[in-house]
């Protein structure tokens, strides 16, 4: 199997999961915000995100992966078949008014749409891709009972 590459990001620091979260070590909101970048490194396939504490957000996509709860269905599944050493998770902190364009780019950059292979449904502040917005739909007509899958289709495959 071969892995994508995707570029490094200059600014962005491995981030320590066995480390525990420790809010008395952030001094201010500021300092709080920022962008981070997970990547699965049996694929390359990546998820980019901002937030306004993102050590907290960083913990709660931990959390969440470990439990198999993540709502990012796609990087759950790689979490299990690969695992927890197969990912690393990367971020920076950035001014408040710029985590936006900071996701943004760096979305961009490393390819995490899906529609590029990525686990992102949507960029920043920009709304859904076109195959996120069929997956969607999709998903809520089944749901429903609205709507029934083709035999021999795997609900978790990806249209595109």
């Amino acid at each position: 199997m071969q892995t994508k590459k995707t570029p490094p990001i200059d600014g962005l620091e491995p981030y320590p999961l066995n480390q525990p979260w420790n809010p008395d070590n952030m001094k201010s909101s500021h300092e709080l915000a920022g962008v981070y970048l997970i990547r699965c490194l049996a694929n390359g396939k990546t998820y980019c995100g901002s937030s306004l504490r993102v050590e907290q957000r960083l913990q709660l996509h931990v959390s969440l992966l470990r439990t198999g709860l993540s709502p990012t269905k796609h990087m759950q599944l790689d979490w299990q078949k690969h695992g927890e050493g197969a990912f690393e998770f990367l971020w920076c902190n950035k001014p408040i008014d710029e985590i936006h364009y900071w996701e943004q780019k760096i979305t961009l950059l490393t390819g995490s749409l899906d529609d590029h292979g990525g686990y992102n449904k949507m960029l920043a502040n920009s709304g859904w891709t076109p195959s996120s917005r069929i997956r969607n739909t999709e998903s809520k007509l089944y749901q429903r009972g609205k709507y029934s899958y083709l035999p021999g289709v795997i609900r978790s495959q990806r249209l595109c």
